[in-house]
Parts: structure tokens; sequence; C-alpha cells
């Protein structure tokens, strides 16, 4: 007794391979709301371990470096571009 079998992948490796496509813009979604998420707690960690008089400083806590699907990463940081001297903070 013989038994063939024949299966078509064709429609599997088509939302394989439409997958495939997506990750890389869902991981720069993710990475962006954390970016985010993690610019509003240090925020608020800045508030809790200094005295804020003035917003200014609290402003300069930002993305500095967006990701983009083509280039995975972000950085959050004290933003250093400020007019006058270097900021302590930073230091």
């Amino acid at each position: 007794m013989l038994i063939k079998t024949q299966i078509d992948i064709t429609r599997g490796l088509a939302l394989t391979d439409l997958l495939l496509k997506k990750i890389p813009y869902a991981t720069n979604n993710a990475l962006t709301r954390t970016a985010k998420e993690l610019v509003d707690v240090e925020r608020g960690e800045l508030k809790t371990e200094f005295q804020i008089r003035k917003t200014f400083l609290l402003n300069r806590v930002r993305i500095t470096k967006y990701s983009r699907a083509n280039d995975l990463w972000a950085r959050v940081a004290i933003d250093t571009n400020v007019q006058g001297g270097k900021m302590l903070l930073t230091m």
C-alpha cells in the first residue's frame, strides 16, 4: 500500500515573509514606546532626587536618538545642547 501526499506550502511561506517584513517596524514601535516611558521615569526620578525649581532641567531629559526600522536602537539622555556652559548634571 502506497500513500502519496502533496503539501502546498506557498501560503505558509507568504505569511512567514510578511511577518519577517513587519518585525522591524513592530520592534521600532516597541523601542519608541519604551524610550518615552523611560523619559517619564527619569523625570520622576529627578524630581525625587533633586529640588527642581524650574522645569528647564526636566525638559532636558529626552530621547536624543530615536529608533528607526533599519536602525533599531534608541538613546534617552540629558540633552547637553543648551546655551551657555556645560550642565553639571551631565558630567
